[in-house]
């Protein structure tokens, strides 16, 4: 049996959404990003879908950010900040094929 999931995945100040299809659900993570660390690699958008589940620190002004992208064929959680103790967390369904 298939299960139909709406999942939104939100980049910077643009929001989409894409419906998956999954038959066997599988989590990954959660990954974490931390103020002044690079880019952490997640899994592949072809078989995945990751998202923000957790955001803290002192957001004062444009220069803070935290977001899941989309670099080559990989889901990546990053961000900057001017501040203090900015830091994210992350999470993924593995397992799924976006729908067109």
């Amino acid at each position: 049996m298939k299960k139909s999931f709406l999942v939104a995945v939100a980049t910077f100040s643009l929001i989409g959404t894409t419906t998956v299809m999954a038959q066997d659900i599988q989590y990954k993570g959660p990954y974490s990003w931390k103020q002044d660390s690079g880019a952490v690699v997640m899994t592949p958008v072809s078989s995945s879908v990751c998202f923000l589940t957790k955001v803290s620190g002192h957001f004062a002004g444009y220069k803070e950010l935290v977001q899941v992208t989309i670099q080559g064929t990989n889901w990546v959680l990053t961000g900057e900040s001017q501040q203090d103790y900015v830091n994210a967390e992350a999470m993924c369904i593995v397992g799924v094929t976006p729908s067109k």
